[in-house]
């Protein structure tokens, strides 16, 4: 399964092994990959800042086939994302990308995966194809395995992947608070400070000037003053004025911290623009990549969304005040049964409450726009752990409730069953093929008898014996015909040492030694390993590329000092042959593979990244 953060600029895949997620690198060692592409004629190139340096995605299109002259530009993936609001609800669907468009322009983009099993549930746009399943085609490793794309667009499911790492890492005792700041909300908020300096904005759509409002973001982030273009005028933004109006913003949010809160955590890319004061920086754990929850929360959500349920563990979020959103709850409050509270009213409002085994989270939609002036709300809660909300011209939706900590793994675990047991019987379908085909290629061929050739009629106990044609004409098997025994005794003396190390394997993988080293595709190719009785066949499969992968993530893992010793050294002889521009890559390189092999080794997770983490094929890319 695949999870998929589509960001203005760039996206992030994310991939799901067994009950671990991780972030899947290019072959650059890049983690975010632009979603933006421009066509001039023949010549292609991405349309984000962060493809400045050519060097790491131009030579990436080299085998791209050629788009049709009318696909002169495909604009960016945020314009996509709010064309499919119109017709598609994003919170309560996942949508499933397949590249096998009707489209023609689609079809060239992705023609090296066309062959991959995909499965959807619902068939995306060829334009977003285009932009968004572009950059798939390069990760050999899962274009074999059936794909599922997760886009999620809501803040919540960030939260939902921080409270289950919490779960994970066994943090129980601390109240976290999450402020989320993306890069809508960026844009929300210049729009806003246009809105203040022109009142004809005040009604004015803003997707419609999407466009210049990033270019101008882009401005202030390199301390430059700026201006947007709408229709029929500019408006002018100063740099200074700018800041004032980001600090006064940040203020507001870092004020729904409570005093209580003692770790505080950021999420979203665009957290990394808030300036923490020096009180709040002590308290950050740093715990999470804020680029990456999206994509790896979408993975956590997808398996829970079968029963629209999702895991909250002593999280309490707080919403953006700009967007016109208000948190009710406290955090860790519990309510008994038959319990009526009354809250304020806010448009786009979520409930959010603690009941004895049970997270609540609920939304309400307007029905009937009317003016209200502080109105209130009543939640009532029965017996049964049922929420009634009380409040006219208003509809209530349930958008999901969250389950508590101890089912999040049998959920997680019922999943991953269920998929083993598919993938199993599909192994042994293609297995059968295979025998048939084999047992059909191997039946031996009679010759056809000549025409106008006289058939001889022999006595009953004169019959030639019926011996099959191949053997007469079949190469001899051995160098001599003399010397068959001296000749298999040689290559038994071959094939002893891999013979016996291929024992061991199936041993250590009977007690159980190889299962978390092991993905869906491995389990596959292992069953067939175990299932083998012909020595030969058995050493022929214990060669394989994936039996030796997952062989070699296993001494990684068991000898990850060492590992990462070489990996350092390495890196240091790498750095004294590339100019200084390049150092800082490596280094950059080096640090976050450190820092995350450590995280694994701490939490006793990362059985089948901490081997690709530590290749020195990662630091030749971080070089390039």
């Amino acid at each position: 399964m695949i999870g998929l953060d589509l960001g203005n600029y760039n996206a992030i895949l994310a991939k799901l092994v067994g009950n671990e997620t991780s972030t899947i690198m290019d072959s650059t060692g890049m983690r975010q990959i632009p979603t933006s592409i421009r066509y001039d004629n023949d010549h292609r190139q991405f349309k984000s800042r962060s493809s400045k340096s050519e060097t790491n995605f131009m030579h990436k299109l080299e085998t791209a086939m050629t788009i049709p002259d009318q696909m002169k530009q495909c604009t960016n993936i945020f314009g996509f994302i709010q064309f499919l609001k119109s017709d598609i609800e994003l919170q309560s669907k996942i949508l499933m990308a397949y590249p096998s468009h009707q489209s023609y322009y689609t079809r060239c983009m992705l023609d090296s995966i066309l062959k991959a099993n995909f499965s959807y549930a619902q068939l995306v746009p060829a334009h977003l194809c285009v932009a968004a399943q572009y950059f798939f085609r390069r990760y050999t490793d899962i274009q074999a395995k059936p794909l599922k794309f997760a886009f999620i667009q809501v803040n919540e499911f960030d939260s939902v992947y921080a409270s289950f790492q919490m779960y994970r890492d066994n943090v129980t005792t601390k109240t976290y608070k999450v402020l989320p700041f993306g890069s809508s909300n960026f844009d929300q908020m210049l729009f806003q400070m246009c809105q203040m300096k022109n009142p004809y904005l005040k009604n004015y759509d803003m997707n419609k000037s999407l466009s210049d409002i990033k270019k101008a973001k882009i401005s202030l982030s390199l301390e430059q003053d700026t201006s947007v273009t709408f229709p029929d005028f500019d408006v002018r933004i100063k740099f200074t004025e700018f800041m004032q109006y980001f600090q006064q913003y940040q203020s507001q949010l870092l004020q729904c911290i409570e005093s209580d809160v003692t770790c505080l955590e950021l999420l979203g890319g665009g957290a990394r623009l808030l300036v923490l004061p020096d009180c709040y920086k002590k308290i950050q754990t740093k715990r999470m990549n804020p680029d990456e929850v999206l994509a790896q929360g979408a993975l956590v959500y997808y398996l829970l969304s079968s029963q629209k349920k999702m895991v909250v563990s002593d999280l309490y979020q707080s919403q953006t005040i700009l967007l016109g959103t208000t948190q009710l709850t406290g955090p860790n409050m519990k309510y008994p049964a038959q319990t009526t509270l009354k809250t304020n009213f806010a448009e786009n409002s979520l409930i959010q409450m603690c009941l004895p085994n049970k997270f609540v989270i609920k939304e309400w939609k307007i029905l009937k726009k009317k003016t209200y002036f502080n109105p209130q709300i009543v939640v009532t809660f029965n017996y049964l752990q049922e929420v009634e909300i009380d409040f006219k011209d208003y509809e209530v939706q349930e958008t999901f409730s969250c389950v508590t900590d101890k089912q999040l793994l049998d959920t997680l675990n019922k999943a991953e069953v269920d998929l083993r047991l598919m993938d199993k019987k599909h192994l042994e379908d293609l297995l059968e093929q295979e025998r048939v085909d084999q047992s059909e290629s191997q039946q031996p061929t009679m010759p056809e008898p000549e025409l106008n050739q006289p058939q001889q009629n022999y006595p009953a106990q004169q019959q030639p014996k019926n011996e099959p044609y191949v053997q007469q004409n079949q190469a001899p098997r051995f160098p001599s015909h003399s010397q068959p025994q001296e000749y298999q005794q040689q290559q038994q003396q071959q094939s002893d040492p891999q013979l016996e190390e291929a024992a061991i394997f199936v041993e250590q993988v009977r007690q159980g030694e190889f299962e978390k080293y092991m993905n869906v595709m491995d389990m596959k190719m292992v069953d067939r390993l175990l299932n083998e009785q012909n020595q030969s066949s058995l050493i022929e499969l214990f060669n394989t590329e994936i039996i030796q992968n997952i062989i070699n993530r296993r001494k990684c893992y068991v000898n990850w000092k060492e590992k990462l010793q070489q990996l350092e050294s390495y890196a240091q002889d790498k750095m004294k042959r590339v100019s200084e521009h390049k150092k800082k890559y490596v280094e950059k390189y080096v640090k976050q593979v450190k820092d995350q092999v450590f995280g694994y080794i701490k939490s006793g997770n990362g059985h089948l990244v901490v081997a690709e983490l530590l290749d020195t094929q990662g630091v030749d890319q971080a070089a390039e």
